[in-house]
C-alpha cells in the first residue's frame, strides 16, 4: 500500500523525491514543477490525531517557507498526504483534518481509499467528449460573425455559420473565385 503510493509519484516522471532535507515527521516529500506533496504515514487514527499537525508544520517550515523567487507560486500547489494504515478513519476525524486549510490542503488516505490515484490531484485528466466541449465550431463561428461586416456575412451566407457547408463547398466558395482570376491562393 505504501509502495503503491510512492510509485504513483515515481511513475509520473516529473516528480523528484527530496533527499537533501532531513524530516522528523514526514516520510517523504515529492515535488514537480507544478506541485509539492508531503507524505506522512501513521499506524492508526490515534497516532494520526497526535502527530498530523507537526507534519504540517514541518512541511510548511522546511519546504513551503523556502519557496522563493520563481518557485513561490508552488506555495499554492502544496498538499500534505496523511496515510493511515488502517481500513477506515472516522468521518469526524477526516472532516476535521481535510477542512483545515492552514498552509496547504491535507489529504487523508486509509486502506479504504485504495487505489489512491483517484484521491490525488496529480493529473488533470479530462477526456474530450461531445458532452464536454467548452468552445466548439459553432461557438467559434458565432464569435467570428461578430467581427465581420454585414456585407461579408451576406457574401459568405448564413449556411456557413450554421455548419451547412462541407470542405469542398468552402473551397468552391472561398478559394476558387480567386484562383480563377489568376490570383495566388
Amino acid at each position: 500500500m505504501i509502495s503503491d503510493l510512492y510509485s504513483l509519484f515515481e511513475k509520473q516522471g516529473e516528480f523528484l523525491r527530496f533527499s537533501e532535507i532531513d524530516f522528523a515527521c514526514l516520510d517523504s516529500v515529492y515535488a514537480s514543477p507544478e506541485q509539492v506533496y508531503g507524505i506522512a504515514i501513521y499506524e492508526n487514527e490515534e497516532q494520526l490525531l497526535e502527530n498530523w499537525e507537526e507534519a504540517a508544520d514541518e512541511l510548511a517550515v522546511k519546504v513551503q517557507s523556502r519557496l522563493t523567487g520563481e518557485l513561490m507560486p508552488l506555495r499554492w500547489d502544496m498538499y500534505l498526504i496523511l496515510l493511515v494504515k488502517q481500513h477506515e478513519i472516522r468521518a469526524n476525524t477526516r472532516k476535521k483534518i481535510e477542512n483545515d486549510r492552514q498552509y496547504f490542503r491535507k489529504i487523508l488516505l486509509s486502506e479504504k481509499d485504495y487505489p489512491f490515484s483517484h484521491k490525488l490531484p496529480l493529473i488533470l485528466d479530462i477526456k474530450p467528449s461531445n458532452k464536454f466541449i467548452l468552445f466548439d465550431d459553432h461557438h467559434f463561428l458565432e464569435e467570428l460573425k461578430q467581427y465581420l461586416s454585414t456585407g461579408t456575412i451576406e457574401r459568405i451566407g448564413q449556411g456557413f455559420f450554421e455548419g451547412e457547408y462541407d470542405q469542398e463547398d468552402l473551397y468552391r466558395m472561398l478559394v476558387l473565385p480567386y484562383a480563377n482570376r489568376g490570383e495566388e491562393v
